[in-house]
């Protein structure tokens, strides 16, 4: 019940950050400081809920261990580092600094931390 409860939650959260991004992109221009600020914090939480609701899923169905199967907290914990990777990669392009390396090296430590959060 717990378990698809968080999925549930994890659900509703993604799609009114994905429903405010997008009311968000078509309502205001890029122009004003706020807009843009705006959009890069719901660009995160739509990234991080939305691997979130992948995670999760994934979780129920590749996990062996019954502690881990299900558990919407380690699959958000599991999602930030890939919100956080669109965030990064969204203000590098919005600053014109990203390039194939900087991108490479950014998946790289990604990957990296994504590792260190798996269970054993």
């Amino acid at each position: 019940m717990r378990e698809r409860l968080g999925g549930i939650l994890l659900g509703v959260a993604a799609g009114v950050s994905w429903t405010a991004l997008a009311l968000l992109v078509v309502t205001t221009g890029p122009e004003p400081l706020q807009s843009r600020l705006l959009f890069f914090a719901l660009f995160f939480a739509a990234g991080t809920f939305g691997s979130a609701m992948v995670a999760h899923w994934m979780s129920l169905r590749l996990f062996s261990l019954k502690r881990n199967r299900g558990n919407w907290r380690r699959s958000l914990l599991q999602s930030l580092p890939l919100g956080s990777l669109g965030l990064v990669v969204a203000l590098l392009q919005s600053l014109r600094l990203l390039n194939s390396t900087v991108l490479i090296l950014l998946v790289v430590m990604v990957a990296l931390a994504e590792f260190g959060l798996l269970p054993r």
